[in-house]
């Protein structure tokens, strides 16, 4: 039986979805770990990133963004479409260079775990 080009697009579509959903879902939970502390901050309130990850439209960035606006207390902005304020002012460059680094922690975390779930 002969796949219909619409057919394809929407196999694409829904494997595409398939694969970057875990890793999504993942993410957040692996930076979460580094937001859980002994000292009660305002800022390091899990209901906190709740709130913050609903803003973006994105159902897979609004978590791991809104995560790491908390986390390294500072504002993250896209103009007319978004506003995750996790602290009052935008990253400079270090604060960049830290989100870098734990994003990259987080994501190998994500990779091994995800490789442990496919391994069983």
């Amino acid at each position: 039986m002969p796949v219909t080009a619409a057919a394809a697009v929407v196999a694409a579509a829904a494997l595409d979805r398939g694969f970057a959903e875990p890793p999504a879902r993942i993410h957040p939970v692996a930076l979460f770990g580094r937001l859980v502390s002994p000292v009660d901050r305002e800022w390091s309130r899990p209901t906190r990133v709740g709130e913050l990850a609903r803003r973006p439209s994105s159902p897979n960035s609004g978590w791991p963004m809104a995560t790491l606006a908390v986390l390294l207390q500072t504002r993250l902005e896209k103009p007319g479409h978004y506003l995750l304020d996790g602290g009052p002012e935008a990253p400079d460059a270090a604060t960049a260079a830290r989100g870098v680094r734990l994003v990259s922690r987080a994501g190998l975390l994500a990779f091994a775990v995800a490789g442990v779930v496919a391994w069983f």
